[in-house]
């Protein structure tokens, strides 16, 4: 997901978008980076400066959001959109759009209902640590708000589009992930063997 978010931003630079990343800083992390001409990564405190985990990063939003409401007026900040990403971004970008009374696009990468039918286990017990039930009531909300939610699969548009999430299909859209094809890309047979040997490999590999 991090890495979807930042190349994202970086393409869209690349065609001339200014992006900030807005996120939390915790850990004595730099209040801002700066990824390129284009791109920065803004990072707002909100709940102390401790590890929050990502199932109870939830109930430090509404600070998170107020904190970065307030830099936005500080700096005099401008946005056209805003694009959220995973359920409890989701929460702040919903919060942030409508105060700045601007588009929401959401991706959630992953579902609530779907993991929550994917897991083994004591359903009790999960449901404590994971929170299933809110996590789907919120991203239920997030679906109802958002001006567009984007799917990374036909089966995770199948599911939003379900009784569970009821997205309409006119706010809906599947794009799937792409790839790097300056990281990723077929080599040659001779390069192969010899990747094979400097790594002192035999036969077949799977990657």
């Amino acid at each position: 997901q991090v890495v979807y978010i930042l190349r994202l931003a970086e393409c869209l630079g690349r065609m001339g978008t200014k992006v900030d990343i807005l996120t939390r800083r915790f850990e004595g992390q730099p209040a801002m980076d700066r990824l390129d001409e284009e791109v920065r990564i803004i990072r707002i405190p909100a709940g102390g400066d401790g590890f929050i985990s990502k199932e109870r990063m939830d109930e430090v939003v509404p600070e998170w959001v107020d904190n970065a409401m307030h830099l936005i007026a500080q700096r005099r900040l401008g946005y056209s959109f805003v694009s959220s990403h995973y359920w409890d971004a989701g929460l702040a970008g919903m919060a942030m759009a409508e105060r700045l009374a601007l588009p929401h696009v959401h991706t959630p990468h992953s579902l609530g209902a779907w993991k929550r039918d994917s897991m083994d286990g004591d359903a009790a017990a999960l449901e404590a640590r994971f929170r299933f039930s809110h996590r789907i009531t919120q991203e239920r909300r997030i679906g109802a708000q958002a001006d567009l939610v984007v799917a990374t699969t036909p089966q995770q548009a199948e599911l939003l589009a379900g009784p569970e999430y009821e997205v309409p299909a006119e706010r809906l859209a599947m794009i799937p992930p792409g790839y790097d094809d300056t990281r990723f890309f077929p080599v040659s047979e001779a390069s192969r063997a010899l990747t094979k040997r400097d790594l002192g490999l035999e036969g077949p590999l799977v990657l």
